[in-house]
């Protein structure tokens, strides 16, 4: 009874264990897919002639790679991973082609997120086999960001000279910190990213805007680096240069008088 109420779900209603201690349902391969075939366009599965059309039409198809495009359209154009699932898509899709509904090639969310995090795992390591071959220092910065659903990320990135001495600069993370956005917290966060690659003991300087916890995070993450944080800073310049333009602009207290600003605005 359970399993059929968990294979229900997960077929008509597209919803899976949030623990990820049980698969997603899958819907079972078909036994014939060419007999499948030769129903959409119309063949004759008993005439040996068109059932080698629909076995040559299946044979032509690339199970794999059409999933693979489909994955990377779902990351360059950053849809939702349920954006794959849409029937009106899907219909598309089976009109190109019917060997993508014969060979049940369509992917669900759940399987969508296992592919890109396939591909993560395999650039991050092309990544930190690239790092290992740099020359000279690796240097570092980081910013905080809220987001409108209240997650609190921080960007992360890398710059450094190559093997032929190009300038390179590498997205490194985007992890949330999900506790108090103290110095300390913060620079555990970064030095867990930087042992994820593998570059703790080449870091050079590290580029920070002027918010008060970044003092006391770049002194953790000197600890933690064995060298002197502070020296090893560099303030940026274009946060310096925003406060600067803000208080000309605005006043001593700049944040009170754009609050303001606003409401006055929605008044209107």
């Amino acid at each position: 009874g359970t399993q059929n109420i968990e294979k229900h779900l997960g077929l008509t209603h597209q919803l899976t264990d949030p623990s990820g201690k049980r698969p997603p349902v899958m819907r079972k391969k078909e036994k014939h897919p060419s007999k499948n075939i030769a129903v959409m366009l119309g063949l004759n599965a008993h005439n040996p002639r068109e059932q080698a059309i629909a076995n040559r039409i299946i044979g032509q198809f690339d199970r794999d790679h059409f999933q693979r495009l489909l994955v990377d359209w779902v990351i360059d154009s950053n849809q939702s991973f349920r954006e794959a699932e849409n029937e009106r898509l899907r219909a598309i899709f089976e009109y190109l082609s019917p060997s993508i509904a014969a060979t049940d090639a369509h992917l669900g969310h759940d399987a969508i997120r296992q592919h890109v995090l396939q591909i993560f795992n395999a650039e991050k390591s092309t990544i930190i086999r690239a790092l290992k071959e740099v020359p000279g220092a690796i240097h570092i910065a980081w910013d905080g960001w809220r987001s409108r659903n209240r997650h609190a990320l921080y960007g992360i990135i890398a710059c450094y000279l190559d093997r032929d001495y190009e300038p390179k600069k590498i997205v490194l993370g985007l992890p949330e910190l999900k506790c108090r956005h103290t110095g300390v917290n913060i620079a555990s966060q970064i030095y867990e990213i930087l042992e994820e690659y593998h570059i703790t003991s080449n870091v050079g300087f590290i580029t920070l805007d002027n918010a008060s916890n970044n003092d006391t995070a770049i002194e953790e993450l000197g600890k933690q680096l064995g060298v002197n944080g502070p020296k090893r800073r560099i303030r940026c310049f274009g946060h310096i240069l925003n406060l600067v333009a803000k208080a000309l602009l605005f006043g001593h207290n700049s944040e009170a008088f754009e609050d303001e600003l606003v409401q006055n605005i929605d008044a209107k």
